[in-house]
């Protein structure tokens, strides 16, 4: 009599779907899982060492950047670095001029967060809209959740480092 016989029927065929997934018969699947494990282990270690806030955003990140192809997961994070710095300068100019303003504020967010959500599905590189996206909707939450504009720059700013690392283990893993 084997052990699988004595666990309950919905464990079983989730141990046997498991199987199938991870199989040789799909190459590919476990060094991929195992990449995205050690990914995840990796940021959420990162994060917790070096109290880095906003983990969920860097675990988005190494979900969406890691590929399956090793030269497109380094294309794309050298364009996500790209997006990612570029996206943040113009935050720094929105604030600029609307900080006090949230209707200024929702009013731009609002066509950047749609047009970056439609590029997203369609387009090869949709891990950069993506970053543009997440990155727009957050920094434009900061005004309205805190009174003090230093630290809304300070929140702005890691978001850089939020986005950069885990594209950082995306490269080296």
């Amino acid at each position: 009599m084997s052990a699988l016989n004595s666990l309950p029927l919905p464990v079983v065929r989730l141990l046997a779907f498991f199987h199938e997934e991870l199989s040789e018969r799909r190459p590919g699947r476990v060094p991929q899982t195992v990449q995205l494990w050690v990914g995840c282990l990796l940021v959420i270690l990162i994060s917790m060492t070096f109290e880095i806030p906003f983990v969920a955003l860097s675990l988005a990140v190494l979900f969406y950047g890691i590929q399956s192809n090793a030269f497109y997961t380094k294309f794309v994070a050298i364009l996500f670095v790209v997006a990612t710095v570029l996206e943040i300068g113009s935050l720094f100019l929105i604030y600029k001029w609307s900080y006090g303003e949230p209707l200024i504020r929702l009013i731009i967010a609002g066509p950047i967060l749609m047009g970056c959500m439609f590029l997203m599905r369609p387009h090869r590189l949709g891990l950069v809209f993506f970053a543009v996206a997440i990155v727009a909707i957050y920094g434009q939450t900061f005004p309205a959740m805190l009174d003090y504009p230093e630290v809304v720059v300070r929140l702005t700013l890691w978001c850089i480092v939020v986005g950069l690392y885990p594209t950082l283990l995306m490269t080296l893993i």
